[in-house]
């Protein structure tokens, strides 16, 4: 057929690009989706992980350390605690099923090998060289081990333990695996810090029966023919009343019983009368507030000793011991799992929106991969902050510079310059700062003052109405570097810098693109305590 009618040749080298092409573009969506994949079994196994924790703390936890090994591509796993008497030794608590004594012996030679390393509070990782420097060739080469990892176990007042993985199939392991194995030893520390808080309710529990046993109680007797109240001693002491001769009054302004209880439960008083009539004994449990002004929680019971001819009570015997610190641990073990159970939701909660962004906007299956992987290291790095501080909040300039860390902050020149006063962040607040810096680096990197060497990055905050509402106001200003205009679509990480962190915190963002590089204003609430 000849040019003139109209058809142009195909040349054969084009020909034979196309099916490379469409391999390419095959593998790379099943990559991605194979990743998606990933990333849910994870959030479904670490969900179904905080269920179990919560619901059944007393359970053996082997099969739970399995899942997470099968899921990692390990072959072993232990499970150590502190040494009481000793606490830096480690003793071993639980082991994958061992075939024989020799790998049995190997496994402990193992651990032998990592205990060498002080427990800190990041993951430890040892690969082949490093385990060869405790395990010789010849042992090293029958267990088959290429690559160990071990996350402390960490609770407010210290580290508990160790949970360590080793593998035979991968020479090390991805962040993506250490961050499902530090989210697994968060969530296992906090279940055995609440097996603790039990057993020490346990205790009181038990401390209050030897209470009941010796005697040791407040005590008294209603009579409510005579409307006379008899106190022990026991008893005037504990409520902290005003009785010489500790006789006192049944119902009435004057009565001290009722006056010593805490407003919200004075009307239990007609409660309890009104059982007396009904049943011999019956528990009572309620505040008082003492005449200094303490608080405590009472708990006993009463217990009819006389009835009259129509078969109402006519005098009651009652008994209560101070409870006071059984309730504040019960409030403590509430609050702690209520915690750990919001902060679990929050966490997947914030994965699932990274992974759904990145696969969303992302041009290619690797900018999409390293968008995404940036971003849950910058989750992970304030995550690592929080921890070292136990949970209880983070400073300002550390949020700031742990977020900018990547991005050459520290070096001997770096292009961040940070300047304000001290001022202590709570987890929440400390997180979404962390993102929304992480973003604003991002962009600077690849659009703004950070893609020439003369670019320069100013942070820098200040209080504003700090007497009526105390509020922080941070500056972000970048200089040096080339003009930047807003993008045609507004991507993950302006949203999140813009309506964000308003959602999140009640603050306010402003980005403004100008010849010089981005400038972003901050605006977010702080409470008082939180004040340097």
């Amino acid at each position: 057929m000849s040019r003139e009618e109209g058809f142009v040749p195909i040349d054969n080298g084009s020909m034979e690009v196309l099916p490379d092409l469409e391999t390419a573009s095959r593998a790379e969506l099943k990559q991605t989706l194979e990743q998606l994949a990933r990333a849910n079994r994870r959030l479904t196994l670490l969900n179904r992980i905080a269920t179990r924790l919560m619901n059944d703390p007393h359970a053996s936890f082997s099969d739970l350390f399995e899942a997470i090994a099968v899921e990692i591509g390990a072959s072993l796993f232990f499970y150590q605690r502190i040494d009481s008497h000793q606490p830096e030794q480690l003793n071993l608590v639980a082991a994958s099923h061992h075939a024989s004594e020799e790998e049995a012996a190997i496994s402990h030679r193992l651990l032998a090998t990592s205990s060498q390393y002080p427990l800190a509070n990041d993951i430890l990782l040892l690969d082949t060289m490093q385990l060869r420097a405790g395990l010789d060739a010849e042992t090293l080469e029958r267990t088959g081990i290429s690559s160990f990892m071990r996350a402390p176990l960490m609770a407010p007042d210290g580290p508990l333990g160790a949970v360590s993985f080793g593998s035979s199939v991968r020479w090390t392991f991805s962040d993506a695996d250490q961050e499902l194995v530090r989210t697994f030893a968060d969530q296992f520390a906090a279940a055995l810090v609440r097996q603790r808080l039990e057993a020490q309710l346990r205790e009181s529990e038990q401390l209050y029966r030897g209470a009941v046993i010796t005697g040791r109680l407040a005590s008294w007797e209603t009579n409510m023919v005579t409307r006379e109240r008899i106190w022990t001693k026991e008893g005037v002491e504990m409520f902290g009343l005003d009785l010489p001769n500790g006789r006192g009054v049944v119902g009435g302004e004057n009565d001290e019983y009722r006056r010593a209880l805490h407003p919200e439960d004075r009307h239990k008083v007609a409660e309890f009368h009104r059982t007396a009539d009904q049943i011999d004994s019956y528990p009572a449990e309620y505040r008082i507030i003492r005449s200094d002004g303490r608080l405590m929680w009472m708990s006993g019971r009463g217990r009819v000793i006389e009835r009259g001819p129509d078969g109402k009570a006519i005098r009651v015997a009652n008994m209560v011991v101070d409870v006071t610190e059984q309730k504040k641990s019960e409030q403590r073990t509430k609050l702690l799992i209520d915690e750990l159970n919001h902060r679990v939701k929050n966490t997947l909660a914030t994965v699932q929106a990274i992974v759904a962004q990145g696969l969303k906007f992302g041009p290619t299956v690797d900018r999409a991969r390293d968008t995404i992987e940036s971003r849950l290291q910058s989750l992970s790095r304030s995550h690592d902050l929080l921890t070292r501080e136990n949970w209880e909040g983070a400073d300002l300039h550390d949020v700031i510079a742990q977020a900018l860390s990547p991005f050459a902050y520290g070096s001997d020149n770096p292009p961040f310059r940070l300047a304000g006063p001290h001022i202590r962040l709570r987890p929440k607040l400390a997180l979404s700062l962390g993102m929304a810096f992480h973003e604003l680096a991002t962009n600077a990197s690849k659009y703004g003052a950070l893609t020439v060497d003369t670019g320069r990055v100013d942070v820098a905050w200040s209080w504003v109405d700090q007497e009526d509402h105390p509020s922080v106001q941070l500056e972000w200003t970048e200089s040096g570097g080339p003009p930047v205009k807003p993008r045609s679509h507004r991507g993950f990480g302006s949203r999140l810098i813009e309506n964000g962190l308003a959602h999140e915190v009640g603050g306010s963002a402003l980005l403004n693109y100008g010849e010089q590089g981005v400038r972003c204003t901050l605006r977010f609430p702080v409470e008082s305590e939180e004040q340097a």
